[in-house]
């Protein structure tokens, strides 16, 4: 059985043996990810004994790479915290804010006005803010 000890060999067929011996211990999982390719989980898979349809494909790195094209745009010698302020839908890691006292469903919340969803830093406490994702800020 598997012991614990770092695979000698990174194929399909040392894996899939390994993940064999681990399952007999303690179960096979519901979810099984790699980030080893395509051609690697379906080697895997098969031979496990699973078929096509039994095995899922998901874009690579749950979004990763769809997140990673919109900062290939991005000037190279830019920041990481403008580049995470011009990627993200609050504003970065909330330094930017409004001070709003109404609803923040208008051009006078800069917010709003940037297309950016209220965050944390956002006037605190006001419950009249329709421009948010969650409650958990308030």
């Amino acid at each position: 059985l598997y012991d614990n000890r770092p695979l000698e060999s990174k194929r399909f067929a040392a894996v899939a043996l390994a993940l064999v011996d681990i399952f007999t211990v303690i179960g096979a999982p519901a979810i099984l990810q790699s980030d080893n390719g395509r051609e690697f989980v379906g080697q895997a898979g098969k031979g496990m004994g699973l078929s096509e349809d039994e095995m899922e494909q998901t874009p690579i790195a749950h979004g990763l790479e769809s997140t990673l094209q919109g900062w290939r745009g991005l000037p190279q010698n830019l920041g990481i915290r403008a580049a995470v302020a011009i990627q993200s839908s609050v504003g970065g890691q909330g330094h930017v804010h409004c001070l709003c006292k109404g609803g923040c469903a208008g051009k006078m919340c800069s917010c709003f006005r940037a297309g950016r969803k209220c965050n944390l830093c956002c006037h605190k406490g006001n419950m009249k803010c329709k421009n948010h994702n969650n409650t958990e800020y308030i």
